[in-house]
């Protein structure tokens, strides 16, 4: 990467952090795509959030508002 002095050092260095995620993310995607039957898509926090713990839990859970929920209780472990 070469230093442009016109973006400070910070912009830089996050600006290669995104850059590096976005490449990681376009080759699971590419991966997961390859896979017959499966698709990628970009979800947000808390939705990922729930179909993880749906996936440890083996079953459809009703959270009533998620994003309460993901600050109050864990995910995976005792449950309530």
């Amino acid at each position: 990467m070469h230093k442009s002095p016109s973006i400070p050092a910070p912009e830089r260095q996050r600006e290669a952090l995104f850059t590096t995620l976005e490449e990681r993310l376009s080759r699971v995607q590419s991966g997961i795509r390859d896979i017959e039957g499966c698709e990628a898509m970009i979800v947000d926090a808390s939705d990922g959030a729930q179909v993880i713990s749906e996936f440890w839990a083996c079953q459809t859970l009703e959270y009533g508002n998620f994003e309460e929920i993901l600050r109050t209780r864990p995910l995976v472990g005792d449950r309530p």
